[in-house]
């Protein structure tokens, strides 16, 4: 690892997956052919590759990284790019390739998908994974070898159901839909519906939400993006032994509930069962 300062520039050997996606939120980057640089006052940012312009502009632009292939021609970075609207966050990304003639960028990609998860780089492009919101995709991989950029949709991996305990406490920190992109989870939640109402529950958690725990429950609650006054759904899941609830809302009442056939006999139940 080469560290220039104000920034990093990290390089790989051919083949190596970084197994965590680090963001560096640089603006600034000295690559091993010029300097990659992100100018202008938030509300109207731009991307520049030695002083050129690279016909990039949004309300906000971060440089995520520097990234190079021991003997490879070519480095590699990402950037992040914020519109400032409340769309999905309002994030999207962009891949970039650096030469000593050139820089090739693509255009935005990834919007509303998740955040990157993995890095590869080889000497013929680099590879991003991006989470992905859908129960039925692990994640999706975009390549960009420097010309164009093409997507792969990667399925999940069975996994065994989670449990209790920690298996349901460790997404008291996390969006409620980000539970849906966990297979030990998904498997939890297949237990008492199909796999077209895990669709339909990731749409409903896909606006904003809350997860909390109430009594013996870690409970997530969350609206539809753009039809939250609709659309909404809660899940929760018993702490002491992992037992999950689903519920659908359409506006403030109670629309379908999903319980595998189990009955609860408990506050935290009949105050989702009430509505939202």
């Amino acid at each position: 690892m080469i560290r220039l300062m104000p920034i990093l520039l990290l390089c790989c050997w051919a083949g190596t997956a970084w197994a965590d996606y680090q963001k560096g939120n640089f603006t600034a980057a000295q690559t091993r052919f010029g300097a990659l640089q992100v100018v202008g006052e938030r509300g109207g940012q731009r991307l520049l590759f030695n002083g050129a312009d690279l016909g990039l502009s949004n309300h906000a632009l971060e440089i995520d990284g520097v990234w190079a292939v021991e003997g490879g021609a070519q480095d590699w970075a990402v950037i992040s790019s914020y519109h400032g609207g409340n769309m999905c966050g309002g994030f999207a990304l962009i891949a970039v390739m650096l030469t000593a003639e050139h820089a090739v960028r693509t255009e935005e990609f990834g919007i509303c998908r998740g955040r990157p998860l993995d890095i590869r780089i080889d000497p013929g492009g680099m590879e991003l994974d991006i989470g992905d919101p859908s129960p039925a995709v692990a994640h999706q991989t975009f390549r960009f070898d420097g010309r164009q950029i093409t997507q792969q949709a990667v399925a999940p991996v069975a996994a065994p159901a989670a449990g209790g305990g920690a298996d349901v406490t460790r997404w008291l920190t996390r969006h409620p839909q980000n539970m849906l992109q966990d297979p030990s989870a998904l498997a939890r939640l297949a237990t008492i519906m199909p796999a077209d109402k895990l669709e339909a529950l990731a749409a409903r958690m896909s606006g904003p939400g809350v997860t909390e725990q109430r009594g013996d429950w870690v409970v997530g609650t969350a609206c539809q993006a753009h039809q939250c006054n609709t659309s909404g759904g809660a899940w929760a899941l018993r702490i002491s032994d992992g037992a999950p609830f689903v519920a659908f809302y359409e506006g403030k009442y109670l629309g379908e509930f999903f319980t595998g056939g189990a009955s609860f006999r408990d506050p935290v139940i009949d105050a989702l069962m009430a509505g939202r």
